[in-house]
C-alpha cells in the first residue's frame, strides 16, 4: 500500500469528524476488530467489524491523533476505554445520510510458501 495513503487517514477521519459534527450529523465508524493494537471490550469481538458512534455525545475525552481514536464509552451502562488504530478504521460514515468515505486497509503480505526439505547427500561405504 501506498506510505501516502496511510498518511491521510488520520486528517481525512478529523475532517469528515468535523463536517458531521458541524452539520448535526452521528458520525459513525466501521472498525476491523481483528487488529492486534485495536483496544475494543472483549465481548463485543464477535464479527471482524464492529461500528462505532464516535459523537461527542456518545463518548467522553475523545482524541483523533494520527496514530489512533482513543476515548470512554459506555457499553451496557460501564464505562470503557477505547482506543482504534488509524489502520484499523476501514470507514466512517454520517449514520443519518449515509454520506462518508472508505479507507484503504493495510495489506498482509502473504507468507512465503515453504519449500520441502531437501535431502541432504550422504556417504555411506559400500563393500
Amino acid at each position: 500500500m501506498d506510505t501516502i495513503k496511510i498518511i491521510k487517514t488520520p486528517y481525512f477521519v478529523r475532517a469528515l469528524h468535523e463536517w458531521m459534527t458541524d452539520n448535526n450529523l452521528t458520525p459513525y465508524i466501521a472498525v476491523n476488530v481483528l487488529h492486534p493494537d485495536a483496544i475494543i471490550p472483549d465481548e463485543y469481538k464477535i464479527d471482524d467489524v464492529l461500528v462505532l458512534n464516535i459523537s461527542y455525545s456518545a463518548t467522553q475525552h475523545l482524541e483523533m491523533t494520527n496514530e489512533a481514536i482513543m476515548f470512554n464509552a459506555r457499553f451496557a451502562g460501564v464505562s470503557r476505554y477505547i482506543s482504534i488504530p488509524i489502520g484499523a478504521v476501514i470507514s466512517m460514515y454520517a449514520k443519518e445520510t449515509g454520506d462518508g468515505m472508505t479507507f484503504e486497509q493495510p495489506s498482509t503480505p502473504d507468507p512465503e510458501p515453504q519449500k520441502p526439505k531437501q535431502k541432504t547427500p550422504t556417504l555411506r561405504i559400500v563393500k
